[in-house]
């Protein structure tokens, strides 16, 4: 299981469908007017807008989370959701 940040920016929607494709079960946070886009092409959308993503994916669920927009909220915030073993990827720069 996988969860892209900014899944509907061009690095986040080609990791996203890289995943899909793969036979990942896949979830992307994205603004309110993109969860359809993400939705037809086999991501399950998360509305930053609306709700908080972790509150959303089981905590201890995911393989990898690929975060597209950077920052330690995000970080901070998606630790609990990967399984042991799990893997944090950044494409935007260092976190702490």
């Amino acid at each position: 299981a996988v969860l892209v940040h900014g899944a509907s920016g061009g690095v986040g929607f080609a990791s996203a469908r890289l995943a899909v494709e793969l036979g990942c079960k896949v979830w992307g946070t994205c603004s309110h007017a993109n969860t359809e886009t993400l939705r037809s092409a086999g991501v399950i959308p998360l509305d930053y807008t609306a709700a908080d993503f972790e509150r959303v994916i089981e905590d201890a669920s995911l393989d990898l989370v690929m975060d597209a927009v950077g920052g330690d909220d995000y970080y901070t915030r998606s630790l609990p959701l990967l399984r042991r073993g799990g893997r944090y990827v950044t494409a935007v720069g260092p976190v702490r």
